[in-house]
């Protein structure tokens, strides 16, 4: 949560992370290893789910412990994909990052503007961090990052 004090200043709780274009920079390595397993997973969560599809409906006209058998092993697989899914979620919040929901591939990482809560973005494939949207905008909504916010004096 961020507050205004006495003195102007936008005060910040212990938990909440708060980036600069720099800082955020420099975790973009790991950021982007992260989102890239992101991004593999993703693709066995969609292929896992098709399969489900199928199979549901395969089920509806073939009585066959044969294909409860596969039915039940597909559940399995993607409820451990999910999880895998799920913990890399929980690795980019604890570096304060936010991964877009639904996931496309891009982060939110929290920032100041102008006194204000803002999200600088990043999409996966970006060689830098180089937009920023307002907190009630959806992320698809970016503007370009400004030289001074970049070199922190809009802060």
């Amino acid at each position: 949560m961020v507050t205004i004090s006495e003195n102007d200043q936008p005060e910040r709780t212990r938990s909440e992370q708060v980036f600069t274009a720099e800082s955020a920079s420099k975790l973009l390595p790991l950021v982007s290893s992260i989102v890239r397993e992101m991004t593999e997973i993703h693709g066995q969560m969609e292929l896992q789910r098709a399969q489900l599809r199928g199979l549901d409906e395969i089920s509806l006209t073939i009585e066959s412990d044969a294909y409860e058998d596969e039915v039940t092993d597909v559940r399995k697989s993607l409820e451990e994909t999910e999880q895998r899914f799920e913990a890399c979620c929980r690795e980019l919040k604890e570096l304060g990052v936010n991964p877009h929901d639904p996931f496309d591939g891009s982060v939110d990482f929290p920032a100041i503007y102008n006194r204000r809560l803002v999200s600088l973005c990043w999409t996966y494939g970006e060689e830098r961090i180089a937009h920023w949207h307002e907190l009630s905008e959806a992320g698809k909504i970016r503007r370009e990052l400004k030289s001074e916010f970049i070199s922190g004096a809009a802060v």
